[in-house]
């Protein structure tokens, strides 16, 4: 991403997975079942790991260029960062204040007009 700051992640591993699936060879099993988009294997359980370290030391994800110019950000704005749990978490309207974090992560995601859906 720091080569090619243009492009957002998605269109950085699309083409990551273009590139794998053109140099690599497959079973007949996996080429059948990669036009129809389906999993090669199900599973019953998401695992998300919650980060507790300091705020400080924790990992962010810049916003790309075109998230910022969409936003009309300026060059000294501090407001560049992707949000995630703990800001989604800090931001919950008062009705989920008896809910904790490893609730919320588990529970709760984020729409796009803002609310949180359980």
């Amino acid at each position: 991403m720091d080569d090619h700051p243009e492009f957002d992640i998605v269109e950085i591993t699309r083409k990551l997975g273009v590139d794998m699936l053109n140099s690599v060879e497959i079973t007949s099993q996996e080429a059948a079942w990669y036009p129809l988009r389906e999993p090669m294997s199900k599973s019953s359980a998401i695992i998300v790991f919650i980060l507790t370290t300091w705020p400080d030391d924790r990992q962010k994800i810049k916003k790309t260029n075109k998230e910022l110019d969409q936003m009309g950000i300026d060059d000294h704005s501090t407001n560049i960062w992707k949000d995630n749990w703990f800001t989604n978490y800090e931001k919950r309207s008062e009705e989920l204040n008896d809910v904790s974090l490893a609730q919320f992560v588990a529970y709760y995601t984020v729409r796009d007009d803002g609310y949180y859906k359980k």
